[in-house]
């Protein structure tokens, strides 16, 4: 999403009195940080293909924990859990990378 499109989402969300947020704050990790470095710096090598998983599929099951907006198919749709998590998951891969899947 670009800074416009971001505006826009936000203007829309705005009006129709729809909460708007979305915060990535693995970056600021340091583990992040590191692989950045090695990815960035060429130690690593070209990169040839980009490819990512997230070991959080566990909270797709009922844990009596906070997760009520990811298994409830009522307030996260149909794809609950990994619509959530993959957008961190995409975000992480393109920190390091600098790049798009």
């Amino acid at each position: 999403m670009t800074v416009e499109e971001a505006l826009e989402l936000r203007s829309i969300a705005r009006e129709k009195g729809i909460p708007f947020a979305l915060a990535h704050t693995y970056s600021g990790h340091y583990t992040l940080k590191a692989m950045r470095c090695l990815v960035l710096s060429g130690v690593l090598g070209k990169l040839r293909r980009l490819e990512a998983s997230y070991l959080q599929d566990w909270q797709r099951v009922n844990l009596g924990i906070q997760q009520e907006h990811r298994q409830d198919p009522a307030k996260s749709g149909d794809f609950n859990c990994n619509g959530d998590i993959n957008t961190h998951n995409e975000f992480a891969l393109r920190y390091v990378t600098g790049m798009r899947p």
